[in-house]
């Protein structure tokens, strides 16, 4: 009879080592399912700010042009695409379009506010169009109209 205890404690004994072993790597498992769900998620995000990052730098890489006799330049080739300049507390200070470096289109010029001080319009870089100016407190206190360069009408 105590061999049968024996053998049933020793069995007993055999399947709670089982059951702990398989709590154990079952525990094991979850344990690094999450580690690795966190690095994946750490390693997204630390790809989105680098990626985020590399569009700031490219995006204040692109803005650095020259302007060389009314042609604006970025590393020495006439820059076609949109154009923003900034005044020292980051507001807009002037937007424009330039095709083959010259402005063409509207140009719009900021008080250091952020208010618009003025509506610029260009053809092929030659003044053409409204030329409209506000004054700080948004009252209109100029209107001009130039064609191909030279002022036009009253």
């Amino acid at each position: 009879m105590k061999i049968k205890d024996a053998e049933n404690e020793y069995e007993t004994n055999m399947l709670l080592h089982n059951i702990q072993e398989y709590d154990n790597n079952f525990g094991n498992i979850e344990f690094h399912t999450t580690i690795k769900k966190q690095v994946i998620y750490s390693m997204k995000k630390l790809g989105l700010i680098v990626a985020l990052i590399g569009l700031l730098i490219q995006a204040s890489i692109a803005q650095e042009l020259k302007e060389m006799n009314g042609i604006y330049y970025a590393d020495s080739v006439a820059y076609t695409g949109k154009y923003v300049t900034h005044h020292p507390n980051g507001k807009i200070k002037m937007e424009m379009n330039l095709e083959n470096g010259k402005k063409n289109g509207t140009v719009n010029v900021y008080f250091e506010n952020g208010l618009l001080n003025e509506v610029r319009s260009y053809k092929n870089n030659l003044m053409h169009g409204s030329w409209i100016t506000y004054n700080e407190q948004k009252v209109l206190i100029g209107l001009a109209n130039y064609k191909d360069g030279l002022k036009h009408g009253a």
